[in-house]
């Protein structure tokens, strides 16, 4: 009897040989080859893609320092577990300051997902701020692996800015730097002092994704971590984004999660899946600082008690503001957030370069500590163009040296919106403008919703405007009006407009900090954060 299947026979067994070969038809799988991670599917050109996995544990002040005498930590790795299919491994690395970091990573049918949980044993803090994994590149971009032009791939790569994707080399790229060629760009709220020492971009990335198209253009290759620190183009053919430790506490423990993809080139599919896969920490408390919660509090707490009920809340982030009479506890309260896990993400800083400015750079200096310093400012609104260029210069000339000082402390300045000419934000972003035409690029925008009622309507249009300048988005309870019939600051879940706008806020593909702010005297700041922490659980 004849079979319709059997003049098909020699080609299924075939397809047979190549799926024992390279894993079953749509399924990725990896595999440990030293200190390569081997990604193996017939799709990929070549049919591989390696990963160096991991290139380097790196510490903070590595900007302008010398890669191998201060930037790598030494680590070793060791295979716990692989799957016999090709789908899973498990790796441990042990850093030379007793750091581990254990990583699950799972293959699918066209991504790579990696889960780590890193953890500090010892009694000091760990001096591991971040790290990188690096892929290599030039047979899925279509380039010889050999070649002495380390730029040939760049047409193929990709980050999102302003909107978009852009394909390398981007606007204002930077070529001068310790090492060279290659390009850095820093994550949201990640100090400028703390990333590779490659040239490094002034802007910020709209999102934590960078890739890479495959020569004949049908795929995409994408990476992403969170937290990151940075995203990275180098000299090994490679892009990659790097992720983010932060310097692990005595006893700390941090979860840290990546992605590769390997996709058709369908880049609305990409974003889709990157906000699906990463979306759900923006609000989470990991990504969270707490805000005017040290005149504001009515238990008066001080920088001993504050840290602490930061930690027992789960709140890693303190955006730190003060009045006069806690000018002498500056000392004290960087070492209680030390103590207690709290990074300092941000500092309200005065207007001009006077004593107590100075004071807080020396405190910042002498604590290693980088935050974001936030500045405002006021004025009417101006009358004609002139006035308004006028008006832009001269902001940009009184911010000028407080950038400058802040550079040199390893910060960037944030300008916050507080009302009047400065706190709009098309006008904070003409004055970061104007400072970017004069050399300044550590300049950037701190919104804070209680100032911003009159912007309710137009809120989409103004985070799409400021996200390439947003270092930091503090939210509030918005209601219409809210600011001129009581209701100025309210608990995040009680505003009418509150879910509308956290709405636009993820899907605008913001991923730097998020600020949740007490502002109520009257209240005990614990349970204000409380409310805010449960709002916004109800909110997601």
């Amino acid at each position: 009897m004849f079979s319709p299947l059997r003049p098909l026979l020699p080609a299924l067994m075939a397809l047979a040989v190549l799926a024992d070969r390279c894993g079953a038809a749509g399924q990725l799988t990896i595999a440990r080859d030293a200190n390569w991670l081997v990604i193996r599917d017939a799709s990929l050109p070549g049919g591989e893609l390696r990963v160096n996995y991991l290139e380097a544990y790196c510490r903070a002040g590595s900007t302008d320092a010398d890669w191998v005498k201060h930037t790598v930590i030494p680590h070793r790795s060791e295979s716990l577990e692989s799957g016999n299919d090709g789908r899973t491994l498990k790796i441990r690395d042990v850093l030379d300051d007793g750091v581990t970091v254990e990583h699950t990573i799972t293959a699918g049918a066209d991504e790579v997902g990696f889960h780590l949980i890193a953890h500090n044993p010892g009694t000091r803090r760990s001096e591991a701020h971040w790290a990188q994994a690096c892929p290599r590149l030039a047979a899925f971009a279509g380039v010889p692996a050999d070649s002495k032009d380390l730029e040939n791939y760049l047409p193929k790569c990709f980050v999102f800015l302003d909107g978009k994707l852009t394909r390398m080399p981007t606007r204002e790229w930077i070529k001068n730097a310790r090492y060279i060629p290659g390009q850095v760009w820093g994550a949201p709220g990640v100090p400028r002092t703390d990333l590779n020492p490659r040239p490094l971009n002034p802007l910020t990335p709209d999102n934590g994704l960078i890739g890479c198209f495959s020569g004949d253009e049908k795929m995409i290759f994408a990476t992403a971590w969170q937290p990151y620190q940075e995203l990275f183009q180098g000299v090994a053919h490679c892009v990659h984004a790097d992720f983010r430790l932060g310097g692990l506490h005595p006893g700390e423990r941090k979860e840290i999660h990546g992605k590769i993809y390997l996709v058709a080139n369908d880049i609305p599919a990409l974003l889709a899946r990157y906000e699906k896969d990463f979306r759900s920490d923006l609000f989470e408390p990991g990504n969270l600082m707490a805000w005017c919660i040290v005149p504001f509090d009515a238990k008066k707490r001080g920088p001993v008690e504050r840290a602490q009920m930061l930690k027992k809340l789960g709140i890693t982030k303190l955006a730190y503001d003060y009045r006069a009479e806690h000018i002498p506890t500056f000392d004290a309260e960087m070492e209680a957030l030390k103590a207690n896990g709290i990074e300092l993400s941000a500092w309200w800083f005065p207007g001009s370069l006077n004593n107590e400015a100075k004071l807080i750079l020396d405190v910042i200096k002498r604590h290693g500590v980088h935050p974001q310093l936030w500045i405002t400012g006021g004025g009417d609104p101006v009358r004609d163009d002139a006035e308004q260029a006028a008006r832009v210069d001269a902001e940009a000339a009184r911010i000028h040296p407080l950038a400058d000082a802040a550079a040199g402390v390893g910060c960037k300045l944030a300008l916050y919106n507080h009302g009047g000419w400065f706190g709009e934000p098309e006008n904070q972003i003409a004055i970061i403008e104007r400072l970017a035409r004069d050399g300044v690029h550590n300049v950037g925008i701190v919104y804070n919703q209680h100032h911003g009622h009159d912007h309710i309507d137009r809120f989409a249009e103004l985070i799409a405007k400021m996200k390439p300048h947003l270092l930091a988005l503090n939210l509030n309870g918005m209601t219409r009006g809210g600011d001129k019939s009581g209701k100025k600051i309210m608990p995040l879940g009680s505003g009418e407009e509150d879910t509308r706008l956290l709405k636009i806020i993820r899907e605008s593909g913001w991923q730097g900090p998020i600020g949740i702010i007490d502002h109520r005297p009257e209240t005990d700041s614990e349970e204000t954060l409380r409310e805010n922490l449960a709002g916004l659980q109800k909110l997601k």
